[in-house]
């Protein structure tokens, strides 16, 4: 229903991930189909090859891969500070790791 889609507070941490998971294998199959490969020939190593090498933005943000098949990410790196007015702990933003650029940006 239209209600549903009228807010994105009902979209979970993992949603986007899994969207753009998905997405991953989408892609690399529409890649080789595109180039001619049977349908019956799209799976184990030839499938698993193409999805290492989409490159693409992601609902999570950019969708690369590594050679080992671990996406290449960006990270928020936090730390848990105590807030010096009330002592409550709370994790603070305090830098970001781009895996594609190998970069940290402290903050």
């Amino acid at each position: 229903s239209e209600e549903m889609f009228s807010t994105s507070a009902n979209i979970g941490l993992f949603e986007p991930f899994l969207f753009d998971a998905g997405y991953s294998f989408i892609t690399a199959m529409n890649e080789l189909l595109n180039a001619g490969v049977p349908v019956g020939e799209i799976r184990g190593p030839t499938l698993l090859e193409r999805v290492r090498n989409v490159n693409f933005e992601g609902i999570s943000g950019l969708v690369r891969f590594d050679a080992n098949g671990d996406r290449l990410a960006q990270y928020k790196i936090q730390n848990l500070q105590a807030d010096p007015n009330n002592g409550v702990k709370a994790p603070v933003t305090v830098a970001f790791y781009n895996a594609v650029a190998d970069q940290v940006e402290v903050v």
